[in-house]
């Protein structure tokens, strides 16, 4: 019997697929490049001995060999995040690939250009190491790496492109897609038990099982015909204005295999439900009855990972917004920096390259620009590196900076003295440790524990370098560039433990490569960079001159777009918490209708009635509390003190947030159970 909870959950099913195919998509292009092509070749290994010439007559005949299409991807060097040049070989003329030279390419989302060349300009790419995509027969990338192999151009042994489904299964879509399942999941067991006395007068009438899943899936079919084209319409009209209709195809087989999965879920759950109403006698299913036991197990088995659910999509909704709040706060300090700009590492290197290989070149040249004055260093250091025992340390933060940044950037000692360079500091000589009130504690501790202590991972001389300490004024924010410390950036650190080097060169080669790549290395002068990107062997080490401001920009978007998609995750996780709330009620109702009904004329109130249902709600939601706030300390205990202020924050709010979550569906249970009270109570007993 299709009511209208059915009918909203398949409707439901539709739209979830349809945005888990739009999100997947616009989410993995500016990471894949393209999500259109069927194998990716990705040479990270050069012998020395490869010509850009002969590597061109080599893509175009393994193109021309399988009919195929073969481009070479990079980004741009100044405008990684929003600009990639694809070097494209086509092997038939009258392929939909041969487009692409003269229209460009049909991107699906509108946060990465693709600008295709033809591969006779592969000359202006620096290096023939990095990605080549393959558009058409898959069978051509194994040729192409055996065809490259003859120029010295080999793949590494151990390294593999992403796939466009490893985008769906991770982040935020990961949760659109969880909390999809569920809802549809909650949407169909809550719309069969609704139907349970329409149910039993089919059984009366008869039918067997399987004739009323035949009956409701014909009637499904229907529903189908119906919401299909209306649902296809609506998504055709979106896509038009979002991107005129780009890579429909791709988008229309990515949403049938999530509609493929959804549909095998809601079948699966539709035909459990419904097998578990026949286990109902007649008499009583004709009545409304339903198994007690069963169906509220079942539909606990779905509330309680739908309220972890919440809880997961809730901490990561406020972490992104305290994330957006920083980013943009930091906005002004970004729009000074003007072109100041940040050097990426290539991907393309191997791995002995990007680790130990560039070390000595490339962190060479960056202690000559800092002797220079031409870099500035913003380095954010984690407690877990700066403290003795980071066992019995709290976190807090530690920002390392040189020279040129004290001249860029106003900082002050508690006697309100600006903080001098080192080169106009009368102690020149030592690495100076500025340590707000805040963290005053910790003074004695940096002080001794520095020499062959925390800072040797950094210096080129272990031991060798004098401390002293002063103390800054509080209150105040260090801005840091971008960098980032534990793979998580924070533009703006406030009351910070300030770390100055001398003005000598006490950082290791290695030290320079590790902040750079870690965007603690911003040059003011991006011409500076420019030049180094002259010598071909760097070129192939630094593949990004990019302005901090745009970067900042870039992160800027990604996380007002995670804001969108956990706020939309939130809602439907909510209408999860509903569903399950409706069936649990449902069958509590149901099962105890006369009941209800002889107590209420009694004079017996709404809460004394269903006391019992509602202390096992509590217990369980109490058992939900308790276990994320056993889980928040648990993460708290065993990082060490290495989260930051703001990480520690996040994990110390986990149990408010579940007390709010846990709150939020103990209303919507009594909101429901009051609606079924008040039915039963109108209808009496006997029309329960």
């Amino acid at each position: 019997m299709i009511n209208r909870v059915l009918f909203f959950s398949h409707v439901a099913l539709l739209l979830f697929s349809v945005l888990l195919a739009g999100f997947t998509l616009a989410g993995a292009e500016p990471r894949m490049m393209t999500t259109q092509h069927s194998e990716t070749v990705w040479i990270t290994v050069d012998e020395g001995s490869a010509q850009q010439s002969e590597v061109v007559e080599t893509v175009q005949e393994v193109a021309e060999e399988h009919d195929s299409a073969i481009g070479y991807a990079a980004r741009d060097v100044h405008r990684p995040d929003a600009l990639t040049h694809m070097y494209l070989a086509v092997g038939d003329a009258d392929s939909p690939y041969a487009e692409w030279l003269d229209q460009g390419y049909p991107s699906f989302g509108r946060l990465m250009e693709l600008r295709v060349h033809p591969i006779e300009d592969f000359s202006r790419a620096t290096s023939a190491r990095g990605d080549y995509l393959v558009f058409g027969d898959p069978a051509a990338g194994p040729a192409l790496v055996d065809a490259l192999s003859q120029h010295g151009l080999k793949e590494e042994q151990g390294v593999s492109a992403a796939q466009l489904w490893e985008f769906a299964v991770d982040g935020p879509v990961a949760r659109v897609g969880l909390v999809g399942l569920l809802v549809i999941a909650a949407g169909t067991a809550a719309g069969v038990l609704t139907a349970s006395t329409a149910y039993a007068v089919c059984r009366l009438q008869g039918r067997s099982y399987w004739s009323i899943l035949g009956r409701d899936l014909k009637a499904l079919a229907r529903v189908w015909a119906m919401a299909v084209p209306a649902v296809a319409a609506v998504t055709l009209a979106v896509l038009g204005v979002y991107n005129g209709w780009n890579q429909i195809a791709l988008f229309t087989r990515t949403a049938l295999v999530f509609t493929a999965l959804f549909s095998a879920a809601a079948l699966a759950v539709h035909s459990t439900v419904l097998a578990v109403v026949h286990l109902t006698p007649l008499i009583p299913a004709l009545k409304g009855r339903l198994p007690v036991r069963s169906t509220v197990v079942g539909t606990y088995l779905v509330r309680i990972p739908a309220l972890v659910l919440v809880l997961a999509v809730l901490g990561a909704f406020v972490a992104a917004s305290q994330r957006a709040a920083e980013q943009q706060a930091a906005m002004p300090a970004f729009a000074e920096t003007e072109e100041t700009s940040r050097l990426g590492l290539s991907r393309a290197l191997s791995a002995q390259e990007a680790g130990e290989g560039v070390d000595r070149p490339l962190g060479q040249w960056l202690r000559s620009a800092d002797a220079r004055g031409e870099l500035v260093l913003a380095a954010q250091a984690s407690s877990f590196d700066t403290a003795q025992d980071p066992a019995a340390e709290e976190g807090f933060d530690a920002v390392i900076v040189n020279d040129r940044y004290l001249e860029e950037h106003d900082l002050f000692t508690a006697d309100g003295q600006r903080v001098e360079s080192a080169d106009q500091d009368q102690d020149h000589d030592q690495v100076r440790i500025l340590v707000p009130p805040s963290q005053s504690e910790r003074v004695d501790d940096l002080h001794a524990n520095g020499p062959g202590g925390w800072f040797d991972i950094y210096e080129e001389d272990p031991g060798s370098v004098e401390f002293s300490a002063e103390a800054l004024a509080a209150g105040q924010e260090v801005f840091t560039y971008g960098s980032f410390a534990d793979m998580i950036p924070r533009p703006l650190v406030r009351d910070p433990v300030v770390i100055a080097l001398p003005s000598e060169q006490v950082l290791s080669e290695s030290s320079y490569v590790t902040f750079m790549t870690q965007n603690a290395v911003a040059f003011p002068d991006p011409a500076v960079a420019d030049r180094l990107r002259e010598d071909p062997q760097m070129a192939e080490y630094i593949s990004m001159v990019q302005p901090v401001r745009d970067l900042a920009a870039a992160e800027y978007g990604e996380t007002v777009a995670d804001i969108r998609i956990e706020g939309l995750n939130l809602g439907a996780a909510a209408v999860v918490l509903l569903l399950t709330s409706v069936a649990t009620c449902l069958v509590v109702v149901r099962v105890r209708a006369q009941t209800i009904f002889a107590r209420h004329i009694s004079g017996w109130c709404f809460l004394a009635v269903h006391r019992r249902f509602l202390i096992a709600e509590v217990l369980v939601l109490s058992a939900f509390v308790g276990w994320s706030f056993l889980r928040a300390r648990s993460d708290l205990a065993t990082s060490y003190g290495g989260l930051d202020p703001v990480q520690a924050a996040q994990a110390s709010l986990a149990p408010a947030l579940a007390g709010c979550i846990a709150l939020g569906a103990l209303a919507l249970t009594v909101l429901t159970l009051a609606v079924l009270h008040r039915r039963v109570i109108r209808d009496g007993a006997s029309q329960a």
